[in-house]
């Protein structure tokens, strides 16, 4: 057996490639069976994002959906349940655009059935005895969060009418046919109330010309927490209610109004019943009028059971390897003794299974979410992390930990690995701890993954839901920083080495995170998430027109104290305590946080002189869905990422395990390096101890205090010295595309006697296509500006040059970009300098030197020179790694 590799955490090599975990995957959802013929069907998700409907045969699959549909909806803007099978095997379907439409399974022909540019439909549910299909409707006609309503309507299918029978309530959820076709159930509930606590249970008699009777009130008069209303196929009524602390399934019998708890003893804090902004949750499946099979939640991990209700007795029918986290649209009845199930274990990715309940369970893949086989072997298993809170109010919070786990390489004996947080959106929604292709591909390099439920998570009881009420932005980024504190003052992450990423909601706890916990984390990767909490709400759509107030207004606040709450949780207005660079990810046409959310944040941050980068992909929503996207935000959050998380140290770590032979990694402080001996270098630690080696590499800020060089590199306290001196003079070099003051027939060259620059000359390097001015900053307006913050020197340096240019040609805006240097006792000021590459002149020996914001004088005796961050660690690994292993982390 081959021995392992020793390579510090964060550098371990992986077979699980970036083109494995997002453009080889499908998403699989909805599954569907006739009651009558037993024909079954599920959504699958097409490369180019678009969702086809496919039916399970007894020798495989077959898909029924022409490419030119998609079987797609946006009904409360997230969307519902797409499709419904008719009682003669014919397939309904919202197809994109919102239009309903009818296919047959056999022939894939397709026909319209209704369709109106104002008018969205989902959650289908057909009567099998007569013609008749319920559906959600929304009618756009007046399209803002006031002016959109909502009904349940009924469709014949046969005459494509349509009839609006409800629509006396704001909201409506998961309309549904008894299996005999005489009554539908149904949610609703009004403004400003949300469905979390306030959803309503009705039922009402169908008449056969489409219209209802004996309307009655089922379940929530008191807040109780009511969610996904199903019928048996005896005719009983099953739903999910809160009773105390958490959500447990009634049954009400046919001819009878009396709700008798399902018994499920052991389980007492487990969760029934989806209860989530997602219209169209099916979690559980009534199989008979005695056996149910369920995924009850519990700390937000699935349980797949099978619930004997004549005996009041249960057993598992899944276990963690295959079916750890079943969410959503999941679950559906096949026959009186299987089901159809859709869920990911903690080894293996999401899957399409057959469950046969009876006797010794039998579970049968149908569908995996991809055609690769994952590589078990790398696979890191989930722990669940409980921890208590440090701070006020004492509160216990959960998530699911993954460790590094490769089984080719150790780390050094000392080291601890990175850590990548990951925050769910919803803020309402949770993660569980199925397997994730993107946590595997981080952990078998060598990071350590956490994803945490903060307080206001779903899935861990009601009172742990009912936390974030009031405290959105406080509670739950205070609880992200208490999981981060807790792992690295317990040893088991690298401390400084914790990064958080996370979508909408999570993109705003990221940002929370980063404003109120600066020293906490090294980093963030933010993907359509919230800057400013006001504006959202201003902008937002009906169904989360009243979220804002539950989520920011405590019990007993006045509503008049609302904007003032909301900007001071708002990341935008506190976006210079964001020290750590950040990366932020959005859709161009994301109607839920639209896109001015981030370009704000972003020049807030650039404003505040902070280190952002913002990509924006125009034809993408809330999230990125399509593959090709996916990968190319993977891409290029990839090495920024990693860069993040380490900080400037992960660059000095980085090369230095890269240069050969025989690199040293020191854990000492260095105070002195003697660099007289020809190639041979000597390094004194403050313990007393000497190295000899042939290279230096170092970072900026440096973990030494302080570092003396034989000969000397330049004395830190000589530039302040030297800017307070009446011969103050700087150089900056702006770099362009192209040499614009050409076009103009100008030189490039100006003088100024009021400064801040004095004189600018060109000093383009054609050949290399380098076009440069640069720009002679002295006297004492020159040391006035360099008082002044990064940011403010560059505006007042640009705004010179524009008052000096302007009057001949418009001025762009510089570039940065590599561009070599042949005047090593220059001074480069590092705002606004292009980038220095190796290869450049050798000055003082072979120290090597790659940081953030350092101090501009020693630049000028160092073999290389980098600015600008994240662009600065590319630029070097680039030049000194293969460029197959130059993407040491995904977010």
């Amino acid at each position: 057996m081959p021995s392992k590799k020793i390579a510090p955490y964060g550098d371990w090599e992986s077979p699980i490639s970036v083109d494995s975990i997002v453009s080889k995957t499908r998403s699989l959802s909805a599954p569907r069976a006739n009651l009558k013929s037993g024909r079954a069907f599920y959504t699958e998700s097409r490369e180019n994002g678009s969702t086809t409907i496919v039916e399970i045969l007894k020798d495989g699959r077959r898909e029924i959906l022409p490419s030119e549909y998609s079987a797609k909806n946006t009904v409360y803007e997230y969307g519902g349940s797409p499709y419904a099978v008719l009682p003669d095997d014919r397939i309904i379907f919202s197809n994109k655009g919102d239009t309903v439409h009818i296919v047959n399974p056999d022939t894939k022909e397709v026909s319209k059935l209704t369709g109106d540019p104002k008018l969205r439909y989902s959650n289908f549910e057909a009567n099998l005895k007569s013609t008749w299909v319920l559906a959600t409707q929304e009618d756009h006609e007046h399209d803002t969060p006031d002016g959109v309503r909502n009904y349940i309507v009924a469709i014949n299918t046969k005459t494509a009418e349509v009839k609006r029978i409800l629509d006396t309530a704001d909201f409506y959820y998961e309309p549904s046919f008894s299996p005999d076709g005489s009554k539908l159930a149904w949610l609703e509930w009004n403004h400003p109330e949300l469905p979390f606590d306030a959803a309503r249970l009705y039922t009402a008699t169908w008449n056969d010309e489409g219209s209802i009777s004996d309307i009655r009130l089922v379940a929530g008069k008191d807040r109780e927490g009511v969610a996904e209303p199903r019928w048996g196929p005896d005719g009983s009524l099953f739903f999910g209610k809160e009773i105390g602390e958490y959500r447990r399934l009634f049954r009400i019998l046919p001819g009878s109004d009396e709700q008798h708890e399902v018994k499920v003893d052991g389980l007492d804090n487990a969760e029934f019943g989806g209860l989530r902004w997602f219209q169209g949750c099916h979690t559980y499946a009534p199989l008979s009028d005695r056996l149910l099979v369920a995924a009850p939640v519990i700390l937000g991990q699935s349980r797949v059971i099978v619930i004997d209700m004549e005996s009041n007795s249960w057993k598992d029918i899944g276990d963690a390897e295959s079916l750890s986290e079943v969410t959503l649209d999941a679950v559906a009845r096949l026959s009186d003794t299987s089901v159809l199930i859709i869920g990911a274990g903690e080894t293996s990715g999401k899957a399409l299974y057959r469950i046969d309940v009876e006797g010794k369970s039998q579970i049968t893949q149908l569908r995996g979410s991809t055609d690769d086989g994952f590589p078990t072997d790398f696979c890191s298993k989930p722990i669940l992390k409980s921890i208590r809170s440090k701070g006020q109010p004492q509160r216990e919070i959960h998530g699911f930990l993954w460790l590094p786990h490769n089984p080719n390489f150790l780390a050094p004996e000392g080291d601890l690995p990175p850590l990548i947080m990951t925050s769910h959106g919803g803020p309402t929604s949770y993660t569980g701890p199925g397997l994730n292709p993107r946590t595997q591909y981080f952990t078998s390099r060598g990071y350590a993954v956490l994803a945490f439920n903060y307080k206001g998570s779903c899935a861990h009881g009601q009172a742990y839901r009912n936390a974030l009420w009031g405290n959105w932005g406080l509670v739950d980024s205070d609880d992200a920083a208490e999981f981060a504190d807790n792992l690295t003052e317990s040893g088991q992450i690298k401390t400084g080495g914790v990064g958080i990423t996370g979508v909408s909601a999570g993109g705003y706890n990221t940002l929370q995170s980063l404003t109120r916990h600066a020293k906490t984390f090294a980093g963030g990767v933010c993907l359509s998430g919230v800057s400013d909490i006001k504006r959202l709400d201003d902008s937002t759509h009906k169904l989360e027109s009243d979220y804002t107030d539950h989520l920011v207004l405590a019990p007993g606040v006045d509503k008049s104290e609302k904007d003032k709450i909301c900007r001071e949780r708002s990341p935008l207005f506190e976006a210079e305590k964001i020290t750590a660079p950040l990366l932020l990810l959005h859709g161009g046409s994301d109607k839920i946080t639209p896109l001015d959310q981030a370009e704000e944040m972003a020049t807030a941050i650039k404003k505040a002189g902070g280190n952002v980068e913002l990509i924006v992909v125009p034809e993408e929503g809330h999230g990125f869905s399509q593959p090709k996207n996916v990968d190319e935000a993977d891409h290029q959050s990839s090495v920024t990422a990693c860069m993040r998380i380490k900080r400037p140290q992960g660059l000095r770590e980085a090369l230095a395990r890269r240069l050969s032979p025989g690199s040293v990694l020191f854990s000492k402080n260095v105070y002195h390096v003697d660099q007289t001996s020809g190639f041979k270098r000597v390094l004194t630690t403050t313990d007393g101890d000497t190295f000899e080696c042939s290279r230096v590499i170092m970072a900026v800020p440096s973990p030494n205090e302080h570092i003396d060089f034989s000969p000397v590199l330049g004395e830190p306290g000589q530039w302040s010295q030297d800017h307070e001196s009446p011969d103050f003079c700087v150089k900056t070099v702006l770099t362009y595309d192209q040499p614009w003051w050409r076009t103009k027939g100008l030189s490039g060259y100006s003088q100024s006697m009021q400064g801040p620059i004095w004189q600018t000359h060109d000093t383009s390097n054609d050949e290399d296509g380098v076009y440069a001015l640069t720009c002679i900053v002295a006297g004492e307006s020159g040391r006035e500006l360099w008082k002044k913050n990064q940011l403010e020197r560059r505006e007042a340096i640009l705004a010179h040059l524009r008052d000096v240019f302007s009057m001949f040609t418009a001025i762009p805006d510089p570039i940065l970009r590599i561009e070599p240097k042949d005047t090593p006792k220059t001074r480069w000021a590092s705002d606004i300098a292009g980038l220095l590459y190796a290869g450049g002149q050798e000055a003082n020996g072979r120290v090597h030197f790659a940081g953030f914001e350092a101090d501009d004088l020693l630049k000028s005796h160092l073999e290389v020179a980098l600015s600008s961050g994240s662009r600065a660690a590319g630029d070097v690994l680039t030049a000194m790694v293969p460029k197959e292993e130059l993407i040491l982390a995904k977010l």
